[in-house]
C-alpha cells in the first residue's frame, strides 16, 4: 500500500467510478443499495445508496431501431484493411472491435509483453498474430473463445474484423450464426476498389512519414559514423604525436651523447698532443703555454656550440609541429562546418504518389491463409445480412475488382495443396487400361 496519490489534472472535476484491484484476485463490484455482507464495525454506503447529488447517472445509448449493429468489413488483404478500420472506429467510438489484434492490445495494456526469448520473428500476420507470451491461458486462445461465447450475450455495436474469414462465404456463415439474436443487426461493409481522396491522402502521408523516418535514421547513422571516425582520427593523431615526440627526444638524446663522446675523444687526443709537446726542449715552453691556453678556449667552444645547436633544432621542430597542427585543426573545422545540422527532407516519387495503399508489415494474411484466395467472394443479403454497404466501389465495380485481383493472384501464386481431380483419376485409369490392351496386340 502507498500513501494517497493526487488525482491527475485530466480527472479533476469529473465523475469517477471507485474501483479496487488486487493482483491475481477477482474483485466483485456490487451496485446494489445494501452491502452483500455485514461490514462491522465499519459503515459503508454503496453506489446504489448514494445521494443523487453525489453521483452522475447516465443512460446507455440505445440504438434507434432497438438493434445493435454488428459490422463485417470485407476488404482485399493488404489494401487499407486495418487503416480503414482505425479511421472508422475513430469516427464511430460506439463500436467495439473484435479481433486478435485487439486482444493483444488489451493484453499489452494490462502489462503482458512478448518474451525476448522464444519469440519467432516473422511468424503470424496482422489478421492472425502469433500468441507467444509464455502464458498458457493467453497463448492457447482461451481469451478468443471466451469472447466468442460472451459477446452475443452483451448487446452493443461490434466490428468483427476478420480479414480472411470475412472474404470466405462459409466462414461468414459461422460468424453470422453467432450473432443471430434479435438484438443484433448484421451488416456487411465492402471496402474494396479505388479509395476516396481523403483515404488516399492519409495513405500518402503515411508513406511519406515512413520514408522520412528511414532517411532520418540513415542520416543519424552516417552522422554517428562521422563522429566515430573523427574521434578515432583525433585519438590516432594524439598517439602519433606522442610517438613522434618520444622518437624525437630519443634521437636528440642519442645525438647529444654522440657529440659528447666525440668531444671527449677530441679532448683526449689534444691532451696527448700537449704531453708530447711538453717533452720538447724548454725553449718552446713559452709557446707551449700559449698554445695550451688557446686549446682550453677551443675546448669550451664546442660545448657552447652544442647547446646552441640542440636548442635551435628543438625550437625548429616544435615550430614545424605547431604549424602542422594548426593546418590539421583548420581542416577539421572545415569538415565540421560541412556537416548537416538537420536531417534531409524527403519527397514522394511519382511511383509512390500513384500508390493507393501504404506498404505494411506484417502482411494481413499468411501465405497459407492467402492460398484460399479461390474461395474469396463478396457478401450478399441471401447469406443472412440485413444490409450490405459499399464504401468505395459499388457492387458491380467491387465484384470486378475482386475478380481481377483473384486472377492476378492465380497467375503469380504457387498452390501448395493442389491435388488431381476425380476426372483426372478416371482418365488415367482409362489410359492405363487402353495401354495394356495395346501391349497385348
Amino acid at each position: 500500500f502507498t500513501q494517497p496519490q493526487p488525482l491527475p489534472e485530466c480527472l479533476k472535476g469529473k465523475a469517477l467510478f471507485p474501483h479496487v484491484a488486487f493482483r491475481n484476485v477477482t474483485v466483485q463490484v456490487h451496485l446494489g443499495a445494501e452491502p452483500l455482507r455485514a461490514l462491522e464495525p465499519f459503515s459503508c454506503r454503496t453506489i446504489g445508496g448514494a445521494a443523487a447529488a453525489d453521483v452522475k447517472v447516465e443512460k446507455g445509448a440505445a440504438p434507434k431501431d432497438g438493434k445493435f449493429d454488428v459490422m463485417f468489413p470485407v476488404a482485399y488483404p493488404d489494401e487499407g484493411t486495418f487503416d480503414w478500420l482505425d479511421s472508422f472506429i475513430k469516427e464511430n467510438p460506439s463500436y467495439t472491435e473484435l479481433s486478435d489484434r485487439k486482444v493483444l492490445e488489451w493484453a499489452h495494456a494490462s502489462g503482458v509483453w512478448k518474451p525476448s526469448k522464444g519469440w519467432r520473428q516473422g511468424q503470424g500476420s496482422a489478421d492472425k498474430p502469433e500468441f507467444a507470451h509464455g502464458l498458457h491461458e493467453l497463448d492457447n486462445f482461451s481469451v478468443r473463445r471466451i469472447l466468442a461465447a460472451l459477446t452475443p450475450s452483451v448487446p452493443r455495436n461490434y466490428v468483427v474484423m476478420e480479414v480472411k474469414a470475412n472474404l470466405v462465404a462459409k466462414d461468414r456463415k459461422d460468424f453470422l450464426a453467432r450473432f443471430s439474436g434479435p438484438t443484433f443487426k448484421r451488416t456487411a461493409c465492402v471496402v474494396m476498389g479505388e479509395p476516396d481522396a481523403e483515404f488516399k491522402q492519409a495513405q500518402q502521408a503515411k508513406i511519406l512519414k515512413a520514408k522520412q523516418a528511414k532517411a532520418t535514421h540513415k542520416w543519424q547513422v552516417e552522422k554517428a559514423e562521422k563522429v566515430r571516425k573523427k574521434a578515432a582520427a583525433e585519438k590516432a593523431k594524439k598517439l602519433a604525436d606522442a610517438m613522434k615526440k618520444a622518437e624525437q627526444e630519443r634521437n636528440l638524446k642519442k645525438e647529444a651523447e654522440a657529440k659528447k663522446e666525440a668531444e671527449k675523444a677530441e679532448v683526449a687526443k689534444k691532451e696527448e698532443d700537449v704531453k708530447e709537446e711538453d717533452k720538447k726542449p724548454e725553449e718552446g715552453a713559452a709557446g707551449g703555454a700559449k698554445a695550451k691556453d688557446e686549446e682550453e678556449k677551443k675546448e669550451a667552444t664546442p660545448e657552447e656550440k652544442k647547446e646552441d645547436e640542440i636548442k635551435e633544432e628543438s625550437e625548429g621542430k616544435v615550430a614545424k609541429e605547431e604549424q602542422a597542427e594548426d593546418k590539421q585543426e583548420e581542416g577539421m573545422e572545415v569538415e565540421e562546418g560541412d556537416d548537416d545540422q538537420e536531417p534531409p527532407t524527403v519527397e514522394l516519387s511519382e511511383e509512390e504518389q500513384a500508390l493507393w495503399f501504404a506498404p505494411k508489415m506484417p502482411n494481413d494474411l499468411s501465405n497459407k491463409a492467402f492460398s484460399e484466395y479461390v474461395d474469396f467472394s463478396l457478401p450478399e443479403k441471401s447469406e443472412g445480412f440485413e444490409d450490405v454497404r459499399y464504401v468505395w466501389s459499388q457492387a458491380a465495380g467491387a465484384k470486378e475488382y475482386l475478380r481481377k485481383k483473384v486472377l492476378e493472384r492465380k497467375r503469380t501464386s504457387l498452390v501448395d495443396n493442389l491435388n488431381p481431380s476425380q476426372w483426372f483419376h478416371d482418365k488415367v485409369a482409362e489410359w492405363k487400361k487402353l495401354f495394356a490392351e495395346w501391349q497385348k496386340k
